[in-house]
């Protein structure tokens, strides 16, 4: 009787602790739904990050059922760069307001331009010769007749060739467009001349079977007339011998970054790439205000508009008592490695801190089309993003515009996109996430150290990099003003 009794009991225990553990949880989940009301009533939960609270731990529903709350006034931005993921925030340890991270802040000042042949090679006919016989009338690029001499007779140049002599890192875009990018200075130069691009298999292979920015830009080569060709250049001198003489075939050398002959090259790509893809009015567009000009010339300028800009691609409202429309301030974030960690926690800080009209955007190009990659780099004035391919995209920055690159620790990189930031007229810093860059990169010297160091994730202090926004909208203003843009009259 009494082992009935004992076994009876067992399962009255289970229910009376199932009831208590159910009871809990009504308890608890009426009180955080409590909680969760009243903080969506408040008008401060969207715009003071420091009351969110476990908002940053928990957003889903909120953003689901609010998303005015984390887009407002962000229309001005196209709507492929507002790719809230269901998640917004990173729940990965990353703690953005330990302000004991280590870090540098540093502002780069890179050449803007060039010395002839520090960029080109020749490897057929004397490109110094060439190049100064330019009519003397023409400045950077504008149209002329060109011609060499031969015997004391002049010759007209009709081809010019642009080439590849280094064929190392060509699977990666960054690298092949080391060796792209500068051939706009040579065919710039070259107006009436037929324009060539010759390169070996392996590196036209990935050119027109690589990425969306390698597809995008044998597009705009071939809007722009230039003939892509895929043989040893031994082979196309052979098949034009008997008229070697109206030929001039170079390459750009390879250097640690980028560079062009003159400081306005790039900004004619950007120019002729707007054009191509059919976005002319975007052309120039800077600092919110628009200068009328057809954004093809090309003579050297530091940034005229075409058309409408202002009104489709700025933020609405200008700053009180500022004669600048607010920074267009994106962060352009990645997928895989380096991905920068709690990115949309940035986005708040920078909206409360720099009181801007509007949260800033964290995109990724990686599943964007190029159209879209071009147009996203175009729209924004200050860009804070990881180290990466991305910046590849730099050229069609507009003038005055900047960049804050952020720098895994032992990850010495920061010449790089530098010195492509200053050949097309872009601002450049960078945030170094760690005291010494060289001595560090240096005690990380080993191949596999550096394949452990590529591969990190980001997790930088906010405050450094508000402070690194402030300083590049600072520049940004200067830059407008020495131009003489931005100015609302």
């Amino acid at each position: 009787m009494s082992s009935r009794s004992a076994n009876s009991g067992i399962p009255c225990s289970l229910k009376a602790v199932r009831f208590i553990v159910a009871l809990s949880i009504f308890g608890f989940s009426l009180m955080t739904w409590t909680i969760s009301l009243r903080m969506l009533n408040s008008s401060k939960y969207a715009d003071d990050p420091f009351t969110l609270g476990n908002a940053f731990k928990h957003p889903t529903g909120l953003l689901a059922e609010h998303p005015d709350r984390w887009t407002r006034n962000i229309t001005e931005f196209p709507a492929f760069m507002l790719q809230w993921p269901t998640d917004p925030f990173d729940a990965n340890g990353c703690n953005i307001l330990n302000i004991s991270i280590p870090h540098t802040f540093n502002v780069t000042n890179y050449p803007t331009s060039y010395d002839l042949l520090s960029v080109f090679g020749d490897i057929y006919g004397n490109l110094t010769e060439a190049w100064n016989q330019v009519d003397a009338a023409t400045i950077h690029g504008a149209e002329t007749k060109v011609v060499g001499t031969e015997n004391g007779r002049q010759k007209q140049i009709k081809t010019v060739v642009c080439t590849v002599k280094n064929h190392t890192y060509v699977h990666h875009f960054p690298h092949q467009m080391q060796q792209i990018f500068p051939c706009w200075s040579l065919w710039r130069h070259f107006p009436d001349a037929n324009h060539v691009f010759i390169a070996r298999k392996p590196f036209f292979g990935q050119m027109t079977e690589g990425s969306a920015f390698t597809e995008g830009m044998v597009k705009v080569l071939k809007a722009s007339n230039v003939t892509l060709i895929q043989q040893h250049v031994k082979f196309f001198k052979g098949d034009h011998r008997s008229h070697l003489d109206e030929l001039l075939i170079a390459h750009a050398h390879r250097i640690e970054g980028y560079q062009t002959v003159y400081d306005d090259d790039l900004q004619y790509l950007r120019r002729r790439t707007l054009a191509a893809l059919g976005m002319g009015h975007h052309i120039d567009q800077s600092c919110g205000r628009t200068q009328p000009g057809d954004g093809m010339s090309t003579s050297q300028t530091t940034s005229t508009a075409a058309g409408t800009g202002e009104a489709n691609g700025g933020v609405a409202s200008s700053i009180p008592g500022s004669k600048f429309r607010p920074p267009r301030i994106a962060i352009a974030n990645r997928n895989g490695t380096r991905r920068m960690l709690g990115a949309h926690k940035v986005a708040i800080f920078f909206q409360k801190d720099l009181q801007l009209p509007y949260r800033p955007p964290v995109f990724f190009i990686e599943n964007m089309s190029f159209e879209q990659q071009v147009e996203a780099f175009n729209t924004v004035d200050i860009l804070l993003t990881p180290h990466g391919a991305q910046l590849t995209l730099i050229p069609f920055m507009h003038r005055c515009s900047s960049v804050i690159e952020v720098l895994p620790r032992a990850y010495d990189w920061s010449e790089f996109f530098g010195r492509l930031a200053a050949i097309a007229g872009v601002n450049h810093s960078y945030i170094y996430l760690g005291t010494d860059i060289a001595a560090e990169a240096a005690s990380m010297a080993s191949f596999d150290d550096q394949m452990f160091v590529r591969k990190s994730l980001v997790c930088a202090p906010a405050h450094a990099m508000v402070a690194a926004v402030k300083t590049q909208i600072d520049r940004w203003h200067q830059c407008c003003e020495f131009a003489g843009l931005g100015v609302n009259s």
